[in-house]
């Protein structure tokens, strides 16, 4: 470094050194430092000392304090839209809505950035019930950067019914920032609410929301692997599906396969370790159009799992077709909650050449692992599986 560099990074420092030395020391330093401080605090750092004061009494119930201090916050900087709002709020805790309904309109008409103005009109829109403004609103309440997490309840309003998650739905799909927020949020829910935001979100993607696949891998990993298993299927196929119709295999063609991708519910996942080599070839042949064919190399007499996908079938009985060379293997098994290998008997062992059928039984089996494996063979001959697909039995 040069000495004019060296000299650049150093003045800064000298002038915050000589800054803090008159602080600390008084007029006395401040002249000896060349430092001309100012006479009088500036206006609107008075009024936010008044608000911080009128807050504080506010959380503790000294509602006419925080009166005073909101009144003078507005005199100290009358341009600013922050001491308006807390005059409405503390107008609120004093039960006098009038004057909560004329501050709030009066920091409305100012601009949209406050949040304690948008909760407010957001309030007064649930308690009409007018969907579409509440909907504006939560919006642009979570684009002034509060945290999702600090209004769960007002959140969990919106998506109460059907038409609130419709209108919410088209706010979500203008894809704002905290959208991304509500679904990473995901996997921190439970049961009906988990519910009603994968409608929601369901719902938004049909309108224009784009959820990033690649970020939802995690939660709905999280949901499956606590055993919430058609939960993790709804949120998966409504976020990430290819269309309307949910397959009950995905990908059986390995149109969007990748080998060495990260484990998510419903999507292959390939063992490529061991003594088989397993390759996706593209191929323009496949029964559904390009995609490509699964090759597997072995040695003799080997065996191993080659590849496996998690399902979520409902009891009854299905057919599996699929189109393979001699020598693969295919075995469906219970998954149960919690457990991180199956533990019930296979409800499916069969080469992987023709049609099989099999049955998931009522009790016991609310998700299934689908396994491809290497038999034990003699040839050295490469495998092959080009498509896989499961059907019910009586379709």
């Amino acid at each position: 470094m040069s000495l004019a560099d060296d000299m650049k990074l150093r003045m800064p420092l000298c002038i915050v050194a000589s800054v803090l030395a008159a602080l600390a020391c008084g007029a006395a330093a401040a002249d000896r430092v060349g430092v001309v401080l100012p006479r009088q605090v500036p206006a609107w750092l008075s009024s936010l000392s008044l608000q911080q004061r009128a807050a504080g009494a506010l959380a503790a119930g000294r509602t006419r304090e925080a009166l005073a201090s909101s009144a003078e916050a507005i005199v100290a900087d009358p341009a600013s839209v922050a001491p308006i709002a807390l005059l409405g709020g503390v107008q609120v805790a004093l039960s006098r809505p009038a004057e909560a309904l004329q501050a709030f309109t009066v920091s409305a008409a100012r601009g949209w950035r406050d949040p304690a103005t948008q909760f407010y009109w957001l309030a007064v829109a649930l308690q009409v019930r007018d969907d579409l403004v509440a909907a504006q609103r939560l919006d642009a309440l979570l684009r002034t950067g509060t945290d999702l997490k600090e209004i769960t309840p007002v959140m969990a309003q919106m998506e109460a019914t059907p038409g609130r998650r419709a209108a919410l739905a088209q706010r979500i799909a203008l894809n704002p920032q905290w959208a991304v927020e509500a679904t990473a949020a995901i996997a921190d829910l439970h049961g009906p609410a988990l519910r009603r935001r994968v409608a929601l979100l369901t719902r938004a993607r049909a309108a224009g929301y784009r959820p990033n696949c690649a970020w939802m891998r995690a939660p709905t990993s999280i949901i499956f692997d606590r055993g919430d298993f058609a939960d993790a299927a709804a949120a998966w196929h409504g976020l990430c599906g290819s269309g309307a119709r949910v397959p009950l295999l995905v990908d059986g063609g390995f149109k969007q396969a990748a080998i060495g991708r990260d484990r998510v519910p419903f999507d292959w996942i390939f063992f490529p370790s061991g003594e088989a080599e397993v390759q996706l070839v593209a191929s323009v042949g496949t029964p559904r159009g390009p995609g490509h064919i699964l090759s597997v190399r072995s040695g003799e007499g080997s065996r191993q799992n080659i590849a496996a996908q998690d399902l979520v079938l409902a009891p009854g009985e299905y057919r599996l077709a699929m189109r393979a060379a001699p020598g693969l293997r295919v075995r469906i098994d219970c998954l149960v909650p919690g457990g991180d290998t199956p533990v019930q008997g296979a409800m499916l062992l069969s080469d992987a050449t023709a049609t099989r059928v099999f049955a998931v039984p009522r009790l016991g089996c609310a998700a299934q692992l689908l396994t491809l494996q290497v038999g034990i063979r003699n040839a050295t001959e490469p495998l092959w599986l080009d498509n896989m697909e499961i059907f019910r039995a009586s379709g």
